[in-house]
């Protein structure tokens, strides 16, 4: 498994739309009072399933993918380019599928699973639909995809499908293992503790000893580099970026050449290592002015593919571009209904936090109010680590810049933004009017209890990173809020998947009986048919309606 090492990004969300909508009316909200026929508009606007999305070619790029609802789940469909009619695959009604791809011209392959469980199974169907069948039904178990197709190399395989590097993990270390045919015994390439990476992403074109990989070995970051896994070293650096960390490699598979390079700073950014790719990227982005271009999929012969123009402002549109003939077509928007030019820009912005670091973050300030001071806030915590005095600067940031109100500030994150929700009402429980916990840790010693068993072999990377329920048992109770909710004094909304693998349900229990316990403000949804967030449509308009109200009650002051 891959070792990530994450920027540190905090996402300022300055209450926009539906989000206290009515700023400047006092008045409290009652229980019986129904959220505002309007505002319910716009949440069911924003977080509807799309009309159409993750758009795929095949790989003879005669029919194009898609996922598209049907009865309220995103189902797969296929259409012929340059006709009209569309074949439905699959009718799933209990749940939104997972990834699918194309596993020849002939055959399709997709994952899901059951309630949210991460359980994944994998099913496949032909392009007319029929002989739809599962691959795998074991109880209880995740299925993973290593390999997509036999030239498209994934974690252990070389372009020609065959298995040659393996990993081995204590939880601690990793070994990577390496061997030149498949006849022969893997052997020890390297070990490394966690804190260092080393991640072969493909083989050279010609199937030798030499691998790409992202390495941060010498390192503070990632780089991307040739490694000789027969002779154990590092051969070449092929490129590394000053401020972030690089993981992403691409290649032409027909032509057997480096084509570019991605990473992100305050967005997506490319270093191309191919002119014909180059040319390609550039002239979409021409024709594509004022968003990002994303390639989503690549007919076999490189002569088709499905591209994707987004922004922060839209959710994206998909194009059909036949090299051959030069011409960029229109397929389809994934949110027709959203009008950009309504919705505000998303900013960039840094600030240095107190143990001297610069942080990344991005502003979104109300349409129309760009200059408007002592606003409300919320708070929404990205993925991070090590970050919550890096939180509360950036609060203070805010008000010190006059653009938040102090007393309206409330936090929102998920999963570790959750946790950073809970703590940030635990350790700074002045800062924040309320927060809304999703899906979060709230104990350290029960949340190591209750890992999904394919995380097991991580505990003792836990234990060294965040700490050992025996060894470090005061450390871990100081850091956990359910232990310590005593301190929290603002009003706290909660809300979990029941079969949610990675953070228990028993998680988000424990914190609202402890919260109730004192008397303090809380209000709880589960939801019988999610896991780690809630995909269901009608659940999310519930949770976003519920989230919309908990912030109108209590930032409303």
């Amino acid at each position: 498994m891959k070792n990530k090492f994450f920027i540190k990004y905090l996402i300022f969300g300055i209450i926009i739309s539906f989000f206290l909508s009515c700023q400047n009316d006092k008045k409290k909200e009652t229980k019986e009072e129904k959220t505002d026929p309007v505002v319910m508009e716009k949440i069911k606007k924003f977080f509807k399933n799309p009309e159409k999305s993750s758009y795929q070619i095949s790989p003879d790029g005669k029919y194009f993918s898609f996922k598209a609802p049907y009865e309220r789940r995103m189902n797969i469909f296929i259409q012929e380019i340059g006709k009209d009619k569309e074949i439905q695959l699959t009718k799933d009604t209990a749940r939104d599928l997972s990834g699918y791809f194309w596993a020849n011209n002939e055959r399709i392959l997709y994952l899901k699973d059951t309630g949210g469980d991460e359980n994944f199974q994998l099913y496949g169907v032909n392009i007319d639909g029929t002989n739809l069948k599962a691959l795998t039904a074991f109880e209880g178990v995740r299925t993973r995809i290593i390999d997509v197709l036999e030239d498209f190399p994934g974690w252990m395989t070389d372009h020609k499908g065959k298995l040659r590097v393996a990993f081995v993990s204590d939880g601690v270390n990793q070994s990577i293992l390496y061997r030149k045919t498949e006849k022969e015994k893997f052997e020890n390439v390297i070990t490394l503790n966690f804190k260092e990476n080393l991640s072969p992403i493909f083989f050279d074109f010609d199937n030798g000893d030499i691998v790409y990989a992202a390495s941060n070995l010498g390192r503070d970051k990632a780089a991307i580099i040739k490694y000789d896994l027969s002779k154990k070293k590092e051969i070449k650096e092929i490129f590394k970026h000053p401020e972030v960390d690089v993981y992403n490699l691409h290649y032409s598979r027909k032509r057997k050449v480096l084509t570019s390079i991605s990473y992100t700073t305050w967005k997506k950014q490319r270093h191309f290592l191919d002119k014909e790719v180059e040319n390609l990227i550039k002239r979409l982005e021409k024709e594509l002015k004022g968003y990002e271009v994303g390639i989503t999929g690549i007919s076999k012969d490189e002569t088709k593919y499905m591209v994707i123009a987004y922004s922060d402002r839209s959710r994206g549109c998909y194009y059909f571009y036949d090299k051959k003939t030069d011409k960029l077509t229109k397929i389809h928007e994934i949110a027709p209904w959203l009008n950009e030019k309504e919705l505000s820009e998303m900013k960039p912005i840094k600030y240095k936090s107190r143990d001297g670091f610069t942080i990344n973050g991005y502003l979104s300030l109300p349409k129309g109010k760009e200059k408007a001071k002592n606003l409300p806030v919320i708070l929404n915590v990205h993925w991070g680590g090590k970050m919550q005095n890096d939180l509360t600067d950036g609060v203070n940031w805010l008000i010190k810049k006059g653009i938040a109100d102090k007393n309206r500030v409330a936090i929102y994150g998920a999963s570790y933004g959750g946790y950073a929700t809970l703590a940030g009402l635990v350790h700074t429980p002045d800062l924040y009017a309320c927060g809304i916990d999703y899906v979060g840790v709230s104990n350290l010693f029960t949340f190591m209890k209750t890992i999904p068993p394919y995380w097991s072999q991580y505990l003792a990377m836990l234990y060294e990173q965040v700490g050992h329920p025996q060894k470090d048992s005061l450390l871990l109770a100081a850091k956990s809020p359910a232990l310590n909710a005593d301190k929290i004094k603002s009003p706290l909304f909660v809300a979990q998947g029941a079969k949610d693998p990675r953070v228990n349900i028993q998680e988000s229990d424990q914190m609202v009986k402890a919260m109730k316990k004192r008397g303090v403000v809380v209000e709880y949804m589960v939801k019988e048919n999610e896991g780690h967030g809630f995909h269901n449509e009608e659940n999310k308009f519930e949770f976003y309606e519920a989230m919309n109200k908990f912030l109108k009650k209590h930032m409303n002051k």
